[in-house]
């Protein structure tokens, strides 16, 4: 059964918001078999049905406006072909009598019967709905948020009605209805304090919370948060293994996507390239010292352990050899970076145990592989919002 919640005592308009046919911004996850599985979340099974103002919706709202226009014309039409059809059945204002085999004078009885009669006026109307309120349906949004944003739209901001603070699933079911209806500057008051009160926590950067990440690019995106988006976004280029995936109700535009795995394949690249030259310098012994050859004509430097445990290392991290190609699928920077620490680390603590330490910081100072992984790492820039001439890039 349809719940009906009233914003608008004198409601002109019916806003009927459908129940989400999946699940808000699933999380696709594969189990141990392969079978693709997702992660879901309650979302109301009936039709939720708001009374609200034209009059302020058109104020709010751009594709409002768009939609109530439409019905406007609609009706209107509606209307006249109406009235063409009551009045395609009159002849110069007349009725015209039955066909009569006889042939019937001016004068005769019969033709007084016919009398001139006008076609009474349509009555004006704006919808079709039986109970005379404009119908406006709205699929792929949650019917709490678009009901908390209407309730903002129409200046009834109680605590009942909209709350003060949001969790970030609400914010980002807020964000959608916003985004589809064109509503930021409507909600733009509210919007601020949700999201300053939420990025208080920051944006989540472990694997466990890439679904947070994605929820907090779209809306930094929605509210237009420049440097929210830009540290989301560079979080998600150096963290995430793969393209974004797409989320079931959650309209992330592609370009965003596309472009933040575009700077994730390009610092991978580059990465790739410092570790290969490394491995060339360690194969190639072309390192400024050399090699210290004991009695028994063993080699007793870290250059050889440490080009193993390299070896070793990224290959159990299918980072080489053979040298991955792009797209990188399963590959990221931040793994790069944190391979290659865990690589140099282990190196230092076996050099210093043979009496090797020495040796091994002169080859890492050589190579400076961290820290150019680090630096490169720190380069991404993510993405922003507008361009240096102020346009929208999204």
């Amino acid at each position: 059964m349809s719940k009906i919640y009233e914003i608008d005592p004198d409601a002109d308009t019916l806003v009927v918001v459908r129940p989400l046919a999946d699940s808000f911004a699933p999380w696709p996850e594969h189990d141990a078999n392969g079978t693709p599985k997702t992660l879901t979340n309650g979302h109301s099974s009936a039709d939720v049905r708001i009374k609200v103002s034209s009059k302020h919706l058109s104020l709010a709202s751009s594709r409002f406006r768009d939609i109530l226009a439409q019905k406007a014309a609609a009706a209107a039409a509606s209307a006249k072909a109406e009235a063409a059809s009551t009045t395609a059945v009159h002849t110069n204002g007349f009725k015209t009598p039955p066909q009569s085999p006889g042939k019937i004078t001016p004068s005769s009885p019969t033709q007084s019967l016919w009398r001139k009669e006008v076609a009474p006026p349509s009555p004006p109307r704006s919808s079709d709905e039986a109970d005379g309120r404009i119908h406006i349906v709205l699929d792929g949004l949650d019917a709490d948020a678009t009901t908390t944003v209407l309730n903002i739209v129409h200046g009834r901001g109680g605590k009942d009605r909209v709350p003060k603070t949001v969790s970030l699933e609400a914010l980002a079911r807020i964000a959608v209805v916003v985004d589809k209806l064109k509503l930021q500057d409507a909600v733009e008051i509210y919007a601020d304090r949700w999201v300053d009160e939420l990025y208080r926590k920051g944006v989540p950067s472990t694997k466990n919370s890439r679904r947070d990440l994605v929820l907090w690019i779209y809306i930094a995106y929605v509210f237009q948060r420049e440097e929210i988006f830009r540290e989301a976004t560079k979080i998600a280029a150096t963290q995430l293994t793969g393209p974004l995936p797409t989320l079931a109700n959650l309209p992330l535009r592609a370009k965003i996507a596309h472009d933040i795995d575009v700077q994730r394949q390009e610092v991978i690249g580059q990465a790739l390239d410092i570790l290969e030259g490394a491995v060339n310098k360690l194969v190639e012994g072309s390192l400024e010292h050399g090699e210290d050859i004991d009695a028994a004509g063993e080699v007793t430097n870290s250059d050889t352990f440490l080009l193993g445990a390299l070896l070793r290392t990224l290959h159990r991290n299918k980072l080489f050899w053979p040298r991955p190609a792009a797209p990188y699928a399963g590959v990221s920077i931040a793994a790069i970076s944190r391979a290659a620490h865990d690589v140099q680390t282990q190196v230092w603590r076996t050099a210093f145990r043979i009496g090797d330490a020495t040796r091994n910081n002169r080859t890492n100072n050589q190579l400076l592989l961290t820290p150019q992984l680090d630096n490169l790492r720190a380069g991404v820039a993510g993405l922003a919002l507008k361009s240096e001439l102020g346009y929208n890039l999204y």
